[in-house]
């Protein structure tokens, strides 16, 4: 399977943007080790309300990114799934048909002439 420029291009920024959501969650987690550091040094009372407070930051920002890989996830999963769809419906509408005089389906052919103009249309 081989991708064009764009494709690729599109495929490294996914990519990069996820590694980036994770990477500032790392961050903010290392920023939590050394901000309940240097409050314990400054006040040791103070690091009991803000290390748990900032720590419960960190676990929403998890959170968000957990939900926005999930729904890129779901979004692709979707895009996939319909794709799938239209590409049985597609053999379907690529076929011409008219009403035959019992009431019938009948698929016209290329010999018809008198559908040949509806056949250029449709396709």
């Amino acid at each position: 399977m081989s991708y064009d420029d764009e494709e690729l291009k599109e495929i490294k920024r996914d990519v990069d943007r996820k590694l980036w959501r994770w990477g500032l969650l790392g961050v903010n987690f290392v920023a939590w080790l050394v901000g309940s550091a240097i409050v314990a040094a400054l006040d040791p009372a103070a690091v009991e309300i803000v290390a748990p407070a900032w720590f419960g930051l960190i676990i929403l920002h998890g959170l968000l990114v957990f939900l926005w890989i999930k729904r890129d996830h779901d979004i692709q999963a979707e895009v996939e799934r319909r794709a799938q769809v239209r590409g049985s419906e597609k053999l379907k509408r690529d076929r011409l048909y008219r009403l035959s005089d019992d009431g019938e389906l009948v698929e016209v052919e290329d010999t018809d002439e008198d559908y040949a103009p509806l056949k250029d249309i449709h396709r």
